[in-house]
């Protein structure tokens, strides 16, 4: 019973590392947008600019760059795509009232992919609420001669 437990904490564990370690960038020519996956499993976006000549530089970005002033939120970042009805009060992405009444969604990273498009690369990411059957995928398409 013991070893089962440790086992599944070590697998926990490890799901909460490969998370933390994820990063997903959206790359032209000349630009970078860098978004990365926090332990918890929300996506951040970290950087936006020029492109970076080294990949390890992704690895010096923070996804939790503020708190608030006061020090009563802990970590935060940039999230890329806010939900109202919980942490973001001024500027959400989308409001979701649930078949029970509940305003609060948390969408949490589940997967991303990228591929070829004409005349450049589309990365889909998919985000998803623990509690609600409630599935949201980003897709971003960059085309590299252009910068856009």
């Amino acid at each position: 019973m013991k070893k089962s437990i440790m086992l599944i904490a070590a697998m926990c564990m490890t799901s909460v590392m490969t998370f933390a370690q994820k990063v997903i960038r959206v790359s032209t020519d000349k630009t970078d947008l860098v978004m990365k996956v926090s332990p918890k499993g929300r996506l951040y976006q970290v950087y936006l600019g020029d492109k970076f000549l080294n990949p390890a530089d992704y690895d010096n970005l923070k996804w939790d760059v503020y708190a608030a002033s006061d020090g009563a939120v802990c970590q935060r970042g940039h999230e890329v795509y806010a939900t109202s009805g919980a942490e973001d009060y001024f500027e959400p992405a989308v409001a979701v009232t649930h078949a029970d009444g509940n305003m609060t969604t948390y969408l949490y990273y589940q997967s991303s992919e990228q591929k070829a498009v004409k005349g450049g690369t589309e990365t889909v990411i998919t985000l998803k609420d623990k509690v609600y059957p409630l599935t949201v995928k980003l897709h971003y398409v960059a085309y590299a001669k252009e910068n856009v």
